[in-house]
């Protein structure tokens, strides 16, 4: 599926319901520079990339796109440490598959590392795809498997993870192009991190490890829990909070 991006500066559409506890949008529209710009202007949590030319015109829109050890870092903003109902949305196309976890977007602290918000990645075998938040005192996890597998290279995906429930209480949802993946939940009871963490998008928070290997744009993230419906729409009308 391919959507046209809408120009960089285009303003978002406060009024619309999907921008209803929007934290942060980042097109990674840009097209080149280090600045990856929140388009939400709501909270401002621009980032700024690790290495120039890592903002580029691909065949797919402009994206972030990394072939190293190369990241958007979001930096430390309290707005980014969510521990309550949350949804994470990012469009992905992996051109390698290296053998460790490939991270969209995460919340995490550089030490101690166990120290997590959330996290959003695709394991190893990239067979699986996983959301998980904790401490050294116990991980969240909840794991979707893919319908094909491992995850084909070069495709453009939809990639959602929806957090519910509250401490000692936990559930998640992924969905990968707008499909439930009925994703299995572990240690239900562990808590988010309430450290302050270092947030990224292709990188485990403040962890040097675990880039993503590809392209990535669209990157949304919401202090509430999306609703099946709503990531459906998302999947088929990405940009339809833009005016």
């Amino acid at each position: 599926m391919k959507v046209a991006q809408p120009p960089l500066g285009t303003p978002i559409n406060k009024s619309h319901p999907l921008v209803n506890g929007m934290v942060g949008c980042w097109l990674l529209n840009e097209g080149g520079g280090k600045r990856a710009i929140d388009s939400t202007r709501l909270n401002i949590i621009d980032g700024n990339a690790s290495a120039a030319g890592m903002l580029v015109t691909k065949k797919n829109g402009n994206c972030a796109t990394n072939t190293g050890a190369n990241y958007i870092d979001l930096g430390t903003q309290p707005n980014m440490n969510i521990t309550g109902a949350m949804t994470i949305s990012c469009f992905g196309i992996m051109t390698s598959n290296p053998a460790t976890n490939k991270e969209l977007i995460s919340a995490r602290a550089a030490a101690p590392t166990t120290d997590v918000s959330w996290e959003f990645f695709i394991v190893a075998s990239a067979t699986q795809i996983r959301f998980s938040h904790g401490t050294a005192l116990g991980t969240f996890q909840s794991t979707g498997n893919f319908a094909t597998s491992p995850l084909p290279l070069d495709t453009l995906n939809h990639f959602v993870a929806v957090r519910t429930g509250s401490s000692g209480a936990w559930s998640a949802k992924i969905y990968v192009n707008g499909r439930d993946l009925v994703a299995s939940n572990v240690g239900t009871t562990n808590n988010p991190t309430a450290t302050q963490p270092t947030a990224s998008i292709g990188r485990a928070g403040g962890v040097n490890n675990f880039y993503w290997p590809g392209h990535l744009n669209n990157c949304m993230l919401w202090n509430r829990a999306l609703s099946a419906t709503e990531v459906r729409s998302l999947y088929t009308n990405p940009y339809q909070m833009f005016k």
